[in-house]
């Protein structure tokens, strides 16, 4: 059993509220990064919010879903699935330890 104390578990929540946010502003990055180019638009349209525990990164360009599918020959993976591959190699190499 683990018991957290209620003198730590502010830091524990701050703690969390850091690694959330590193973490959306991570998963940003790489998708944008890995978004296919023809008019810059749906690259352009990238947007995160951040609230609470729960954030997000969202891409309202009506044929984002499809760039997301892999029906551009920039991006046959599409974005999100190789972005979230990259945050999992960023988590095994220690990037979201606390410091």
């Amino acid at each position: 059993m683990i018991k957290i104390s209620k003198t730590k578990a502010p830091d524990l929540n701050k703690y969390l509220k850091e690694v959330v946010d590193k973490v959306t502003d991570d998963i940003f990055d790489q998708v944008k990064d890995r978004t296919p180019v023809a008019t810059g638009f749906a690259k352009a349209s990238w947007k995160t919010k951040k609230g609470g525990s729960r954030n997000t990164v969202s891409n309202p360009a009506d044929y984002s879903s499809f760039l997301d599918e892999g029906r551009s020959s920039q991006a046959p993976q599409g974005m999100t699935k190789p972005a979230i591959n990259i945050i999992k190699e960023f988590a095994k190499q220690g990037r979201y330890k606390r410091r």
